[in-house]
Formats: structure tokens, sequence, C-alpha cells
């Protein structure tokens, strides 16, 4: 027979960073943004979260003065290029050859694109300006092709 033993805990300390305290390391490595990027069990694609949005005024304003899609303008006339991903994600040399670039030459060859448009339509798609910087070509083509997706199942209902 099991029993229930209840076991008092004093102090519980969540350190998300290994930081002694004492370094002066250790004030370089405390975020001054905390952009995170949520993930919700069932769901294919995460969320990003940071202390503010610059970019959510115009996307309140876009919304109400164009009752329809606002990617509409993107995805529309580009739709063609962007049906591609779908195959291109599965094919694992084009994969291998993303992962290692962060030019952006590539996906915009791919898709027909230009270089400027990318930071656009990651923006329009919520994702944050760290995410766009710092992310490689294969997790862009990735977070694009998401969007995509969901631009198609919102466009459909």
């Amino acid at each position: 027979q099991l029993t229930e033993k209840a076991i008092a805990l004093e102090e519980v300390i969540i350190a998300p960073f290994n930081l002694t305290g004492y370094l002066e390391v250790d004030s370089k490595l405390i975020p001054t943004k905390e952009n995170y990027r949520y993930s919700i069990s069932g769901l294919t694609q995460g969320y990003e979260a940071g202390e503010y949005s610059p970019n959510a005024f115009g996307k309140v304003l876009g919304s109400i003065f164009n009752p329809a899609d606002v990617l509409y303008g993107f995805f529309g006339k580009n739709g063609r290029e962007l049906k591609k991903l779908k195959e291109m994600r599965k094919d694992d040399t084009v994969r291998n050859l993303l992962e290692s670039k962060y030019d952006r030459e590539t996906i915009s060859v791919l898709l027909g694109i230009s270089k400027d448009e990318i930071p656009d339509i990651l923006q329009r798609c919520n994702y944050s300006d760290s995410f766009i910087q710092t992310a490689n070509d294969l997790q862009i083509m990735d977070a694009i092709s998401g969007c995509y997706e969901q631009y198609k199942v919102l466009k459909r209902n």
C-alpha cells in the first residue's frame, strides 16, 4: 500500500542563467530584452512575445483600413512561388544548403522575391526583429512557409 508523504520545501531557487553574482561577466550575460518564442503543443507553429512590438500600431491601422487580409499583398501576387516551399522543405539538399547561409540570396531566388521583401513578410507574420536579423536561411524559409500555411487556413474560413 502506498502512503502519501509531505515534504516541506523551505526555498526553491530557479535560475535561468548560471550567474555567480561576483564576476563582471555576469552583468554581460543578463538579458536586457526578453524575447521568447512560445510553442503550444498541438499547434505546428510557435509564437514570439517580447517587451513591446514596434509595428503593432501599424498592423492595427492596416487591419482597420483594409478589411481584407493584411497578407494578401504579399501572398496574393507570389502565391505560386510560395507553394513551392512545401516541396523545398522536404528536400534535404536544399535544407542543408540553407542551414549554413545567412545572406538571404538563396531564399530570394527560390521564392522569386527580393531580399528587401523578406523582412516585410516576416514582420507581417509577427516575427521579432531579433529573429529576422539572427535567423539562418532555413529558419527564414520555415517561418515564411508556416506563415503561408496559416494564411491559407485563414483564407478558407
